[in-house]
């Protein structure tokens, strides 16, 4: 009695296994797109984070600035319709602050560049109890004493934060010229001023001093 695979000619069996070289030949060509597509997607990251690193604290640099300025109008207007529009916008400026150096902390490169982001939040953190009494002082209407803090140790602290956005602004900057141009980047300056560098991007115009 014939079984079924012996009743089958040559041929046809022939062609039952090409049929299954075929199947088996595009499963593995699909299984390697896609291991070649999430390589792709993985390098696309690694080329494209440091590159998003500098706009990055460049906006917790500018955002500072912005925070400062809808301090001052606290402290200067006194209509309360500006006053807790001015305090509400300085919050907001703060968690985009935050947010910014978040990305800097998850994306940059290097131990030196992720001590810079270090040393930047917690001059940041350091500096919000000034922040705090002087958004209390406003709310007490106490103007003279928001001043008192503007122009005393806040004013010292916020320049710490100052030079800390900008070493990571031009750490960034290096790393991501770098990236695309080859080795020619140097570490930051421990001793240079606060506005030696070309990078510096503060706004000029608010003063806590």
């Amino acid at each position: 009695m014939k079984t079924p695979s012996s009743s089958l000619g040559i041929g046809a069996r022939l062609v039952l296994i090409g049929a299954a070289s075929i199947l088996v030949l595009c499963a593995a060509m699909a299984a390697t797109f896609f291991a070649l597509g999430s390589i792709n997607r993985s390098v696309q990251l690694l080329y494209d984070y440091p590159l998003q690193v500098k706009p990055a604290a460049i906006d917790a640099a500018y955002r500072t600035e912005r925070m400062v300025q809808n301090l001052q109008s606290a402290v200067l207007d006194h209509t309360d319709q500006v006053v807790y529009r001015s305090i509400d916008a300085a919050q907001k400026e703060y968690e985009g602050i935050v947010a910014a150096l978040d990305v800097v902390r998850e994306r940059i490169y290097g131990e030196e560049g992720k001590e810079l982001e270090r040393k930047a939040r917690s001059r940041l953190l350091a500096w919000t109890a000034e922040r705090n009494a002087v958004v209390s002082a406003v709310l007490r209407r106490d103007r003279d004493g928001a001043r008192r803090v503007m122009g005393g140790e806040g004013s010292a602290r916020l320049k710490e934060l100052r030079e800390s956005l900008d070493e990571v602004v031009e750490y960034a900057s290096a790393r991501a010229a770098d990236f695309k141009t080859g080795p020619s980047w140097r570490p930051p300056s421990s001793s240079r001023s606060q506005r030696s560098s070309p990078l510096c991007i503060s706004v000029p115009g608010p003063s806590w001093a």
